[in-house]
Formats: C-alpha cells, sequence, structure tokens
C-alpha cells in the first residue's frame, strides 16, 4: 500500500515536472526550433500519458516538421525526433499506435473529433519523412544494390510494414475532413507510394509541375469509362439484358470513381425501374442477383454508412450525388428484403427454395443495419412540396441549376422503411399477412 502511495506520488511530481517544461516544447514544436534529446524523451512521455491529447500533440510534430523543412531540407535527416523515429522499434511503435489510435476512434464513434482527426491527418507527415530518409537511394537514381549497409536494413525495416503504411495514408484520404486537407493526403500518399513501389499503384511525376500522380492498378481506365457510356446509354435508350461483364463494369466503377457512386446508382435504378412490372424478370436480373450475395449486399451496406459520414463531415448531405446514392441504396436494399420476404406475399410460411432461405438468412443478420440506412434515407429525404417547387423554379427563367426532379419524396421513402420494419422486425412478434386485394400487408399480434 505505501509503496503504491509513493510510486503515485512520485509521477504525479513528474507529471508537474514534465508540465512546466512541456510549454516550453510546444513553443519550439510550433517554431520548429530544433528539438534536444531531452525534448524528445518528453514528447514520448506525453504520448503515453495523456492519450486524450495525442491528435494535438500529433499536429504539434506535424507542424514542426514542416517548419524545419521549410528552412532547410537537410536539417530534417539530422533531427533528433526524427533520428528517434527512425530506429525499426520506434517506427513500429508509431505505426501500432496509429492503428490502436484509429481502431479506438472507430471504436467510440469519434473519427470526426479533433483529437482523432488531427492524429490521422498528421501522422503521415513523420512516416513519409521515415519513408524517405530510408529510400533515400531512390531519389538519388540509384537502387538498392547501390544502397549502404545501413541504407539496405532501413528500407528493409519499412517495407516490412508496407501495407500498413498503405492503409495509414489513405485512411486519411477517405476520411479527411475538408478539400484542403484531402490534396495534402493525396500528395503525401502518392510520394509514399512512389518511394515504396507498392505492387498495386501506377505512380507518375510531372517533371513540369513536380507533382506526383498515383491511380491503382485497377483503377477506372480510359477504355472502361467508354464501355460505361455505353451501357449507360443502353440503359435510357430501351430495357437491356445485362451481362455478367456489365455487373463487373458497374461494381468497378462503384469501387474506383467514388465521386459518382450516387450517379451510378441513379442509373442502375432506371434500369432496375424498366423491369419492376415483371417480378420474375427483376430478379433474374443479373444485377439484382448479385445483390443477394452476402459479399456485395454487405458491400452496399457498408459502402452506404461510410457515404453518408463523408456527406455529414464534408457539408454535402444536400449534393445530388450525395441524395441519389442515400436514397437508391435504400431503393437496392427493400427490393432484396421483399425478396427475402416474399414467401408472405404468398401465403406460405417459409421458403421451400434453399436459395430464398440463404437470402433471408442475410437479410436477417443485416437487420440492424438496413434499419439505419432506412432511417437515414428518411431523415435526409426532401419533402414532396419542396421538390414540386424546385421542379417548377427549375422550368423558370433564370432559375437556379441543380434543382431535384428525380427519385423518391421523402413520404414515399417513409412507406418504404415502413414495410421493410413490417417484413423484418413484425414478423417476430406478430403475423404478417399480404392483402393481395388491397395490395398492403396486415399485422397483427400472435
Amino acid at each position: 500500500m505505501v509503496r503504491t502511495l509513493i510510486l503515485a506520488l512520485l509521477f504525479a511530481a513528474r507529471c508537474c515536472a514534465d508540465d512546466d517544461v512541456w510549454t516550453h516544447v510546444q513553443g519550439r514544436l510550433r517554431e520548429g526550433t530544433k528539438l534536444t534529446s531531452g525534448d524528445v524523451d518528453l514528447v514520448r512521455r506525453r504520448f503515453e500519458m495523456v492519450d486524450d491529447e495525442r491528435g494535438q500533440l500529433m499536429a504539434l510534430l506535424g507542424t514542426y516538421v514542416e517548419r524545419v523543412k521549410e528552412r532547410d531540407a537537410s536539417v530534417v535527416l539530422k533531427d533528433p525526433l526524427i533520428l528517434r523515429l527512425q530506429k525499426g522499434k520506434e517506427f513500429y511503435q508509431l505505426l501500432d499506435l496509429a492503428e490502436s489510435e484509429h481502431d479506438k476512434c472507430v471504436r467510440e464513434k469519434q473519427l470526426t473529433s479533433p483529437n482523432c482527426a488531427d492524429f490521422r491527418q498528421n501522422v503521415p507527415t513523420l512516416v513519409l519523412v521515415i519513408i524517405t530518409m530510408a529510400k533515400s537511394f531512390l531519389l538519388a537514381g540509384y537502387t538498392i544494390d547501390d544502397a549502404t549497409p545501413e541504407g539496405v536494413i532501413q528500407s528493409m525495416v519499412v517495407d516490412a510494414r508496407q501495407k500498413d503504411i498503405v492503409k495509414l495514408m489513405r485512411r486519411a484520404v477517405e476520411f479527411a475532413p475538408d478539400a484542403a486537407a484531402e490534396a495534402k493526403a493525396e500528395q503525401t500518399e502518392g510520394y509514399a507510394l512512389l518511394l515504396l513501389g507498392a505492387d498495386d499503384m501506377n505512380t507518375d511525376l510531372d517533371e513540369a509541375t513536380g507533382q506526383l500522380h498515383s491511380k491503382r492498378k485497377d483503377a477506372f481506365m480510359d477504355d472502361d469509362e467508354v464501355a460505361w457510356k455505353q451501357l449507360s446509354m443502353r440503359f435510357w435508350a430501351d430495357s437491356t439484358t445485362l451481362s455478367e461483364e456489365d455487373v463487373e463494369l458497374v461494381y468497378k466503377k462503384f469501387s474506383e470513381v467514388v465521386n459518382d457512386r450516387g450517379a451510378v446508382l441513379s442509373v442502375m435504378m432506371l434500369h432496375i425501374s424498366k423491369l419492376q412490372h415483371d417480378v420474375k424478370a427483376l430478379y433474374a436480373d443479373p444485377f439484382v442477383r448479385s445483390l443477394a450475395d452476402p459479399k456485395s449486399f454487405e458491400m452496399i451496406l457498408s459502402m452506404a454508412k461510410h457515404e453518408h459520414e463523408t456527406c455529414v463531415r464534408r457539408e454535402k448531405t444536400a449534393t445530388t450525388n450525395c441524395e441519389a446514392f442515400r436514397e437508391h441504396a435504400a431503393n437496392l436494399v427493400v427490393i432484396i428484403v421483399q425478396q427475402a420476404k416474399a414467401y408472405i406475399a404468398a401465403g406460405k410460411t417459409e421458403h421451400f427454395s434453399a436459395g430464398l432461405k440463404a437470402v433471408e438468412a442475410m437479410v436477417d443478420r443485416n437487420r440492424k443495419e438496413i434499419k439505419a440506412l432506412m432511417a437515414r434515407a428518411v431523415s435526409f429525404a426532401y419533402r414532396k412540396d419542396a421538390d414540386d417547387t424546385l421542379m417548377a423554379k427549375s422550368k423558370m427563367p433564370g432559375a437556379k441549376a441543380g434543382a431535384r426532379d428525380t427519385g423518391l419524396a421523402k413520404a414515399a421513402l417513409t412507406q418504404n422503411a415502413g414495410l421493410v420494419d413490417t417484413l423484418l422486425f413484425r414478423t417476430r412478434d406478430s403475423t404478417v399477412e399480404y392483402d393481395a386485394e388491397r395490395k398492403a400487408y396486415r399485422v397483427s399480434k400472435k
């Protein structure tokens, strides 16, 4: 007991002493003034002891590195902080900390908090400096065969954690709080990928501007864009039969052209709308059929959540891309939910098909995610009367562009959400029957 008390008092005294010195160290970090070895030790202790200030501290370190580089980039290579991080153990601890901090932010739903955002957006700056030092032989036009023994070891230290570095860089891009932060994160990621020689990236240096341009090797290329335009024209012209290659193109567009996902779903809903008069043809469609696969269905649910969080973070929930994706993702889910519970409308108690039983199990397994998706669609939907006003204005001379003239009104989405709630949740404690004459479901207590 006494030993514990003494240790606690010593710890408190150390913290107070650190706080006094820390005020001066913060000033040096903001100004980019050279740190001492003792300053670096204190920075490390702050990371370990004050976990709710890690974002603020990482932002200070990011500022410090930028300030030092502005004065003399060569000085960074001799900086005590960077030399400490260059050691394999310290570098790996930094990567581990970045991963654990992100997991914590996700778990506590604090991704957009200042502490989480500052840490996530600034840690790539430090990591890039370490990568640059480890790969300095590449910048000099040499290969690893020409590097010094120390250089080879340092390069191997970085290469051993390449996947973690790529994830860290990608997170900063995906969760950037604004356009400026996103542009900076993309540029940092591009340099890192160029030096790492990531297998899944094509990175080119524009010698005229000095800018790096990176693109995933499986990204949407010009030929893909031409094929997509041709497919879209087929949808607009008339109902069309999709091939497996067409479906693969749709999913590739989803994955690679992130700023156009709402438009992609709008086109796909146009295609689906031409099939809804024939339920058999609808569920036989290759794209709709693909949604009944757990991997694709859960990808749509996950993507819808991520897209919405991104739209909220960037204050773009009312943009066409965000609205279209949010609404049409809900429409697609409703189609699959209806398929999963089709036996109710048929007056049966369960599916006789093993395939449809699997679809029902998949849907039931994701009930909470589906309910949240439908709630978002309703909560952020535009009103019918507002939509009518916008449509009228859009036809007036001098009207502002961007008026909504497609999609479902809030009332229709609310009705769909009610249908999903009935089919997914009421069936557990109530009897749900389909009234063919009224074309509606009746719910009664069991």
